[in-house]
């Protein structure tokens, strides 16, 4: 044990001896070499200076030197046995330096991500709505972002809505619109950027977004299953409000062939009336058909058979309901109708003959309507009487035209000592104008009056017939 603490002890004094040298003698005389070091003499540091300026030593100070320890006084026998066996300490390791990282290899990133969407088409109105896209860029993707507004607005009214990343799937982002706002149809795009500003990557864009439809939530009518014995069934009875009208009508008999046949009716109802009806057909035919009456006033209604019907002899009958539907109120019947006998026209000029018969008695006078006969001298006058009628009216205004004229030229004249030749000469004109009209006008009312007293009315009916003799009068 105290060998070993005398060897510490050797070590020890080898490193920290002080710097003046401690010299032993052998025992021969001859002064052995310290053991201890010299002092650390003075280092020079190259300091490296600016860039552009020689470089230069600079002198460190010395470091003091720690204070002598006293060494213990040994032998010389086992100072030397110590020497010898102490170990040569070994030299410090170089410290590794660090290798500089190498240069990314790989190409620059220059596109924009990748956006995988389908579109939301249709949505609940009030009810949440997910939208969910898949997104990828090798540089990362930054933000993606939904743009959101209602239908017709312009293009800086959209919302931004922050996009979430899925937790379980890398590239799955999504957003649930808020319900305040599935209200309307709305329009939306996407848009992302990457990590290193690449973008933005759209799916639909501002002027072209993407349609989601919100329509309103369809009820579901749940119907309870039928109980094995369903209940009695409850017998409704609702009471009319009202009655049907009550028709008035003298059936039409006869018919002229080839001429339209009208047919008039009186409809009553307190209720009123509504769908008044003849219904017609032609004699041997199964189905009626619909003619609707016009109300004419005063409760009277009426009806026209047109003339391409009356071919054949026709029947029909009258119905109506009143405002609540109460009906039909009628005047004939499907099976009992009123029957029109259809005769064919009289010929256009018919020959009458007056004369006595074989017992001697002349047939009695009787009145006819006479035929046209054309009159054109009375036409004539009439036509005269509308120039005269129409004369008046324009010599009247260009009499007060030469009135006026007359009484402004002697205003300026009276009051103004001016004499316009002017308003003279207007005047003039306006007063020659009305006295041509006038004198028109009286020829065409003289010319009218002659020829109406000339050219007298034809007579709308003649008496034919009368005894004695044998007359034939022709129409």
């Amino acid at each position: 044990m105290h060998v070993r603490q005398l060897l510490a002890a050797a070590i020890a004094a080898l490193f920290f001896a002080p710097s003046a040298p401690a010299r032993a003698q052998t025992d021969s005389g001859v002064a052995a070499p310290s053991t201890t070091t010299a002092p650390a003499a003075k280092k020079k540091k190259k300091v490296k200076k600016k860039k552009g300026k020689k470089s230069s030593t600079e002198t460190v100070a010395p470091v003091t030197p720690a204070p002598p320890v006293k060494q213990p006084e040994i032998d010389e026998a086992p100072r030397k046995s110590m020497e010898s066996a102490a170990p040569v300490p070994a030299p410090a390791a170089p410290v590794p330096v660090p290798a500089a990282p190498e240069a990314q290899t790989g190409p620059e990133d220059v596109e924009p991500p990748s956006i995988a969407h389908t579109p939301v088409t249709r949505a609940l109105k009030g009810k949440p709505v997910t939208i969910s896209a898949h997104i990828t860029d090798p540089s990362g993707v930054f933000q993606p972002m939904v743009y959101l507004r209602k239908k017709g607005l312009g293009t800086g009214d959209f919302i931004p809505i922050k996009m979430v990343a899925s937790r379980v799937t890398q590239g799955d982002y999504t957003v649930e619109l808020p319900v305040g706002l599935v209200s309307a149809d709305l329009e939306y795009y996407l848009e992302a950027y990457d990590n290193a500003g690449n973008g933005p990557a759209r799916t639909g864009s501002p002027e072209n977004p993407l349609q989601l439809k919100v329509q309103e939530e369809q009820k579901k009518i749940i119907v309870a299953p039928r109980p094995s014995e369903p209940p009695p069934p409850t017998i409704v009875q609702v009471q009319p409000k009202g009655a049907p009208p009550a028709i008035s009508h003298t059936a039409v008999t006869q018919a002229t062939k080839g001429q339209p046949v009208e047919l008039n009716a009186k409809l009553l109802g307190d209720t009123g009336v509504q769908g008044a009806t003849v219904l017609f057909r032609h004699v041997g035919e199964h189905d009626y058909r619909a003619l609707p009456m016009g109300d004419i006033g005063s409760d009277n209604f009426t009806a026209t058979v047109p003339a391409q019907q009356a071919t054949s002899d026709l029947e029909y009958y009258i119905e109506a309901f009143d405002k609540f539907g109460n009906g039909p109120g009628r005047s004939g019947a499907p099976n009992a109708p009123y029957r029109i006998q259809v005769l064919e026209p009289a010929p256009t000029r018919p020959s009458v003959v007056v004369g006595r018969t074989s017992s001697g008695a002349g047939n009695q006078p009787r009145l006819v309507k006479a035929p046209f006969k054309a009159n054109p001298g009375r036409a004539v006058g009439w036509l005269a009487m509308a120039g005269f009628v129409g004369s008046s009216i324009f010599a009247g205004g260009e009499a007060l035209g030469a009135y006026k004229a007359n009484d402004s030229y002697t205003h300026t004249f009276t009051y103004e000592g001016r004499d316009n030749r002017e308003l003279l000469a207007k005047a003039n004109a306006y007063s020659t104008r009305a006295k041509t009209l006038g004198i028109i006008a009286g020829a065409a009312l003289v010319t009218s009056i002659v020829l109406l007293i000339v050219f007298p009315e034809h007579p709308d009916t003649v008496l034919v017939g009368g005894s004695g003799g044998d007359l034939t009068v022709h129409f």
